[in-house]
This record gives C-alpha cells, structure tokens and sequence, in this order.
C-alpha cells in the first residue's frame, strides 16, 4: 500500500484531525480533498446528532442559507463547495469545545436574568444595540454566558481593562468569528473581513463589561463597535455599569460625537435604579429568584437563610448576588449538609469579614428592614 494510499484513508483523516484538533479536519492551508470533504460533512452529522439539533438552527448558526446547508451536506451544491465546508469544520471544532469546557456555574432564570433574555431578543427583532447597565455583583456576565450559549450564531466578547483599544476589540471579534489565518491582519483588514462575513447575517454580537470603554482616552473601542453595527446591521447587546449608560447619556470621556452612539441605541434596560433600594428602587431580586438560584446549586438553605440571601442579594455594595453563591459555597464546604440558616451565615459571615465589617453589614439589614416596614 503506497502512502498515497495510506493518507486518503478517512481512519487516517480522523488521526490527523487530533494534531489539529479533536475535531478539526482541514488546516486552513490544506488542499480539500473528496475525502476530507466526506470527513467533514461526517463530523457535522455526528456533531448535530450529539446536540440534537435541526439542521435550519446549525444554518443560523453557520450564517448560511438553510438550503446551501442543505446542498452542500448531500453534495448537490451545483457551485464550489470548499468556502462552505471550510466554515463548517471551524464551525465543528467550535462546537466540540464548547461540549468540551469546563462548565459554568449553575444558572437559574431569575426575574433580572428574564429581563436582560428579553432584551436580547427584542434587540434580536428591531436591530440596534441593546444597553443594559446595573452594578456589578448582579448576575449580568452569567446571563450573557447564558445567552451566548443558546443563541445560534452568537458572537460573545468580554472587555477588560488591559484589551479595550481599536486593535483590542477587533483581535476580540476575530478570534470569534475569523480563521486563524486572518487574526494578525492590520485593524483596518480585519474590519473588512468581519463586514464580509458578518453583513446581512443577523448574529448577535454580546459585549459583556461594556463600561470598560467608555474611560477617558480608551472609547474609541465604543465606536468599533458602533461602525461594525452600521455595516453590518448585526444586533449587539452591551452589557456593563452604569458608566455606559452615562457616557451615551451625558458625552463624558467622549472623543466623538455621543450622538452617533445615542441614535442607535434602541433599547436600554436600567437595572441601576431597580438595584437602588434606598432610592425607591423595587430591588432586583424576588425569595422565588433567590430559591432559584439555590435549587439550581442544590444547595439545602432554611427558610430564614433564604430570607437571608436575598436582603445581601439586593444590596449591591455588599457584592449582591456574585456574594450570595461564594457564601453558599463556602457555608457547605464548612457545614456540609446541615441546613443553612441565618445564624450560621451570620456566624460564618464574622468569620469571613471580621466581627467589626460583620456588623456592619447586620446593621445595615437591620436599617432596611426597618424602612420596608
């Protein structure tokens, strides 16, 4: 057997497809051969099974025509087929690491949860850039996970502090949506390329700690964004503090025009006020959110710890519902299965932050509590 031979067999495919990923089939400077086509179009049937999805969501989530979809896998596309087969074996390793990641923490669809879901999908329908803006400790970066992983075709990108520039933010969304062969092209040349493959497609694009860009002398990313929308006509949903909504708001830090981002933000959702009990706000989170949240970890809270939870769940400056799951942790690494209740998050709070800062956050429940009632 000659080692042409050897090679074309599709077992042999598989094993080199583990040098490129456990998935992955065709390096980006590869020749396409039949064989390697038929390996694809494979590892997508046995991908679609794994997920027991339709082939019009998988579509949606390539940017793909559902027909196209369909011609290519049964091999009837009447043009050149590399481009599209390409796009769905990057589109299967991406699946096969997603199945493959760690797994985030447990999510429960709270009543804040449901509303920024409902903005993503009204952002999904009328176009636009969606803001939602709240303080940290919320639950926001969850709910963007959360949407990112159920949306087809999603493109999900976290700020930070050090990766908020022009060529930051467009490294972000290549890595998302490009080959590896174009993220180190020049800003100006990604740009192009994620036009090209993102116009008229529709995905959402979710930007998670937004605020980061809108700092003096670092907004430019901000207007990246705003540029990619107008070409593209790609939903987005910012998610981020209320520094956002101020800089669109006011023009504070502002380098450009802020109108040019004010008219095209058609929906905003404030749970910045919601969040502000001592201003009238409603609070952001409900006793059934909290049980939730606590039956979605199976954890075992009695009913006094539940009330508990939710007084530090809507109380932003004590770390809000990020404080409410690392509390739960530690108290059942602490405690194991004993039922949690509000002495011994008390107690374990004394331990935790001192009986000086303990006491503080008791008076300031007990001060709450006393103008609720």
């Amino acid at each position: 057997m000659s080692n042409d031979d050897i090679v074309n067999r599709p077992d042999h495919l598989t094993q080199e497809a583990r040098l490129l990923g456990v998935t992955r089939m065709l390096r980006d400077d590869q020749r396409l051969t039949p064989d390697l086509g038929e390996s694809i179009v494979r590892n997508f049937r046995a991908v679609m099974a794994r997920l027991k999805k339709s082939e019009k969501w998988a579509a949606r989530s390539l940017a793909m025509s559902p027909t196209v979809l369909s011609q290519v896998l049964s091999g009837t596309y009447a043009a050149d087929t590399e481009v599209h087969l390409r796009k769905i074996d990057r589109w299967v390793e991406i699946q096969h690491a997603r199945a493959t990641a760690p797994q985030q923490a447990a999510f429960a669809r709270t009543s804040t949860a449901l509303e920024i879901i409902g903005a993503a999908k009204m952002i999904e329908k009328i176009g636009g850039i969606a803001v939602v803006h709240g303080p940290s400790g919320i639950g926001k970066s969850l709910v963007a996970e959360y949407i990112a992983r159920d949306t087809p075709g999603s493109i999900p990108i976290r700020v930070t502090a050090a990766r908020c520039g022009i060529a930051a933010i467009y490294a972000l969304l290549a890595k998302e949506v490009l080959p590896p062969a174009l993220h180190k092209l020049a800003p100006a040349q990604i740009e192009n390329a994620l036009v090209d493959e993102l116009a008229d497609t529709n995905r959402l694009i979710v930007v998670d700690e937004i605020h980061e860009l809108a700092v003096k002398g670092k907004d430019q990313g901000l207007h990246v964004l705003r540029h990619l929308q107008d070409q593209t006509d790609c939903p987005m949903l910012w998610l981020g503090t209320a520094d956002i909504a101020t800089y669109i708001e006011t023009g504070r830090y502002t380098k450009q025009a802020v109108e040019q981002l004010y008219g095209r933000v058609t929906w905003s959702l404030d749970l910045t006020y919601a969040a502000s009990r001592q201003d009238g706000g409603p609070g952001l989170h409900t006793l059934d959110d909290i049980r939730a949240v606590v039956g979605a970890h199976q954890w075992k809270v009695a009913g006094d710890g539940i009330d508990y939870l939710h007084e530090i769940a809507n109380e932003p400056q004590m770390g809000g519902l990020r404080t409410v799951v690392r509390l739960c942790r530690i108290a059942v690494a602490k405690y194991g299965d004993k039922p949690l209740t509000r002495q011994l998050f008390d107690d374990l709070q004394q331990s935790r932050l001192g009986a000086r800062a303990a006491g503080v956050v008791r008076k300031q429940i007990e001060v709450r509590a006393r103008k609720a009632g």
